[in-house]
């Protein structure tokens, strides 16, 4: 695809990067530098880049785990997985085929917003359980971060996942 860069297979999935991604992840790096350099005056420029970088390669590999859930239960219901596309606006796993009844699409669009808030779950552990305040206050933007993508994903509107699990819950009653 034009503007996009394949980075990793994964059980056979593409998973592709576009480029105006790049200028997006660049901006937060630049953003959650600045606000480490207003709230630890005293660390050095290199530690707060470095923080800053983690932290948004970090929300990305969530965004990645949430998008693969998807896939990861669509190939296990037999549907083929185009690829997994990350993008200005977060991610969107490409089927070939849309689920063949309610069950399906109902597990498949629940596994992205389950995956969110499991990863919120792991790094609200460890926001309470590092004794550093940056990590701290990493794992903390992490935490509310990767719960945001969950609970957002779930508003009931199409295309986001909660569109998906009403279309599925109608589907099922009609």
């Amino acid at each position: 695809m034009r503007g996009a860069l394949t980075i990793v297979r994964y059980r056979g999935i593409a998973v592709t990067v576009d480029l105006g991604l790049g200028l997006f992840a660049a901006l937060m790096t630049y953003a959650i530098n600045l606000d480490f350099g207003n709230a630890f005056p005293d660390l050095s420029g290199r530690i707060r880049l470095a923080i800053a970088v983690a932290v948004v390669v970090l929300f990305f590999a969530g965004v990645l785990v949430h998008e693969l859930s998807h896939s990861l239960v669509a190939k296990a219901k037999g549907i083929p997985v185009n690829r997994i596309r990350l993008f200005l606006f977060g991610g969107v796993s490409e089927l070939e085929s849309d689920p063949a009844t309610p069950r399906d699409e109902f597990q498949i669009s629940i596994a992205g917003p389950i995956a969110s808030l499991a990863v919120a779950a792991v790094l609200g552990v460890v926001w309470f359980l590092v004794p550093w305040e940056p990590a701290i206050r990493a794992a903390r933007v992490l935490t509310l971060a990767s719960a945001a993508v969950g609970v957002f994903n779930l508003v009931p509107g199409y295309p986001l996942d909660g569109g998906r699990i009403l279309h599925a819950v109608i589907w099922g009653r009609t």
